[in-house]
């Protein structure tokens, strides 16, 4: 999404007067480093930016985000980064009002940087800890 301002508006349209919105997905903090060439669980390289840009990022497609191994008619595609004060602040600003923002050190599914833990989450290998986030969920609700 080119436009986190504009996603959050159309995310609170939808939204009824007193019901809430509400999104998990991987943590920013983990979407700059380079996740195709890596050689190891772990290995940590800077390689994206943080902050929203205007030029969009390409990516060889493999597969979908579900089945690395799916038929994918296109070769390649297209995303952008977001901060996560770019996310929040979009959303207060589209109207919503935050309840919470939570943080965690883990994924619910597997990514190339990361191992399987014994709990069934994904985490880095020297991040058991919980030092660097690697998944956020947001509540927001809209005002009677």
């Amino acid at each position: 999404m080119p436009h986190i301002g504009r996603w959050a508006e159309v995310a609170a349209h939808f939204v009824k007067p007193g019901g809430f919105f509400y999104v998990t997905e991987v943590h920013p903090g983990l979407q700059v480093f380079e996740d195709e060439e890596s050689e190891q669980p772990g290995h940590l390289e800077l390689r994206y930016p943080y902050w929203s840009h205007v030029e969009p990022l390409q990516f060889k497609v493999e597969g979908s985000y579900a089945d690395r191994e799916a038929h994918v008619e296109a070769s390649v595609e297209y995303g952008w980064n977001h901060s996560l004060g770019e996310i929040v602040t979009a959303v207060a600003r589209a109207g919503l009002r935050v309840e919470f923002l939570h943080e965690f050190p883990f994924l619910e599914w597997p990514h190339p940087l990361l191992e399987r833990d014994d709990d069934g989450t994904w985490r880095l290998p020297r991040n058991k800890d919980g030092t660097l986030p690697l998944f956020f969920s947001l509540k927001a609700w809209k005002p009677e």
